[in-house]
């Protein structure tokens, strides 16, 4: 009949019959452009600062490790030496329970810091960073006009990077800073007084601010 079938509705009009205009995508311009090159170096830091701060951990759990396992080596094969030993010089006894109780202190300050743990949690950081980073140089490797919608596309980027600045552990604003000027990305201005690491410092690298 050359018409519309009866019934059939028309996908691009609402109820009234009017046109319902879908957004049109955002078009990729230099300022976009900008914003993606500046999250690229942002991810690409924040994972190398993360590796970084993961080493200096696993370095400080072995010079702490070490000599408790020394020190517990030395207490056991003392008190295994002596068992047969009725009667135990003082000088001996004094050098024994010294050694057992710097053992004790040593692992309780080696738990209390969480060395190990802390440094899985920035190889995760590290490997979520390098993640995005690669997913970006994704992005810019597409000719702007076949990548699709640029706000959603950020969108998806911010939130990600977000989410790893909030999950993980900081960096430190120390490290974060030589960093950030190894890589050309400039902070806002803070605010004076001194920033305290795992309060406010996590987020230094892992938002987006700064953009």
């Amino acid at each position: 009949m050359g018409g519309e079938a009866v019934g059939q509705l028309d996908p691009s009009k609402d109820e009234d019959g009017k046109g319902d205009p879908q957004p049109r995508p955002l078009e990729w311009d230099k300022r976009l452009e900008a914003v993606l090159d500046t999250w690229h170096r942002r991810a690409w830091a924040a994972s190398l600062a993360h590796y970084r701060r993961a080493s200096q951990l696993q370095r400080s759990n072995v010079r702490l490790g070490l000599p408790v396992v020394v020190l517990s080596a030395v207490v056991g094969t003392s008190l295994f030496a002596t068992l047969g030993e009725e009667r135990l010089p003082m000088a001996l006894r004094v050098i024994v329970g010294t050694v057992s109780v710097a053992a004790a202190v040593l692992a309780a300050v080696q738990t209390f810091f969480g060395f190990a743990q802390r440094a899985d949690q920035h190889v995760l950081a590290a490997d979520w960073y390098a993640s995005l980073r690669r997913k970006i140089e994704q992005t810019r490797a597409i000719r702007p006009e076949f990548r699709g919608d640029a706000k959603k596309i950020l969108d998806d980027l911010r939130r990600d990077l977000n989410q790893v600045g909030a999950q993980f552990p900081q960096i430190g604003d120390k490290e974060w800073e030589r960093t950030a000027r190894r890589f050309g990305i400039t902070e806002p201005p803070r605010g004076g007084g001194s920033r305290v690491e795992g309060k406010t410092g996590r987020h230094r690298s892992a938002s987006t601010q700064g953009t």
